[in-house]
């Protein structure tokens, strides 16, 4: 009988993180051996030592690499040491798992990405809260399609004790450390479940009120009208418009107005949106089938006026029939 290899795990940044978290799980897996650790803080390699009788200890992870034969790098660092401990692993041929945010850059994401994956290496980024049963739940509920067509999502990350404000500083509170605020340490998990619930990326930033935004795109094109109605259609019929594809739908006019967009798919990755969206310069509908109901949901927006708003639906109801027949 085949006996499943034991791995060994080297340990880089002996603080919280890994001593709450990454050695007290890997040493539940049977086939796993947390081997050495690495910190140039020595009171936290003691404690290393006393907490988890872990005997191989280091105060450079260059050393590390170089003495101990692992097979699995846990980097625990400051976010600015991501990078270079990553990329000497990869040197080295070891599987990589890390700590979020992946690196100080996209530049330098994009380089430990590339070279991972032309050695082959396996990594991994602590986006823990995959593993949650809430929201694993969340991505179970949005996939069904309860929800309908997600067009907004507004999010908060709390975390932290009731005195956590009074915890002495540490480098996350140093730029050139850690590099980002609380949206690189704590938000990076939400945009994480983000990109993972709705299987979408993302494809432009600001940092900007959207409230702002919007008035300044109804101030461009106008006062907006919108509107959602459903619409009955056949368990066969919501199939279809489930994986429908853009090429289906001939029309070229929406409303007076030349159609500029015909979308059943993500423009950032492609991904399936399981419906049809129509986006003119004055407007916009969108359709999709219930998760529950035999219905389908049209999503309707105009920047003209209500009649304008009317004439979308009147249309769009006509063209989503003609495409599922």
């Amino acid at each position: 009988m085949n006996r499943m290899k034991t791995l060994r795990v080297g340990i880089v940044g002996a603080g919280g993180i890994a001593q709450y978290y990454h050695v007290p799980y890997f040493q539940r897996c049977k086939n796993v051996r947390v081997v050495a650790a690495c910190d140039v803080n020595a009171i936290a390699l003691e404690q290393m030592r006393s907490k988890f009788g872990i005997k191989k200890l280091y105060h450079d992870y260059r050393q590390l690499l170089e003495a101990e034969d692992l097979d699995i790098i846990s980097i625990c660092t400051s976010n600015d040491m991501h990078y270079p401990v990553a990329m000497a692993a990869i040197e080295k041929g070891l599987d990589i798992y890390c700590e979020k945010p992946l690196a100080m850059t996209f530049a330098q994401a994009k380089e430990m990405y590339e070279a991972a994956k032309a050695r082959g290496i396996k990594t991994g980024v602590n986006f823990s809260h995959r593993r949650t049963p809430a929201a694993q739940l969340a991505r179970e509920i949005i996939a069904s399609g309860a929800l309908g067509l997600i067009t907004y999502v507004a999010a908060v990350y709390a975390a932290g004790g009731t005195k956590y404000a009074e915890h002495p500083g540490s480098w996350r509170n140093i730029r050139e450390r850690a590099g980002f605020g609380g949206l690189g340490d704590m938000g990076a998990h939400i945009i994480d479940m983000m990109r993972w619930w709705l299987d979408a990326e993302i494809t432009a930033v600001t940092g900007r009120d959207p409230a702002l935004h919007y008035r300044e795109i109804e101030s461009t094109l106008g006062r907006s009208f919108y509107a959602r109605i459903d619409t009955p259609a056949t368990p066969s019929q919501k199939a279809k418009l489930a994986r429908l594809d853009a090429s289906a739908v001939a029309d070229s006019q929406l409303a007076g107005g030349p159609i500029l967009s015909k979308l059943t798919a993500a423009p950032g990755n492609g991904a399936p949106i399981g419906g049809l969206k129509v986006v003119t310069e004055g407007g916009w509908f969108a359709a999709r089938p219930s998760g529950t109901e035999n219905i389908y949901k049209l999503y309707a927006e105009s920047f003209r006026s209500e009649e304008h708003l009317q004439r979308i639906i009147e249309e769009a109801r006509a063209l989503v029939q003609r495409v599922l027949g």
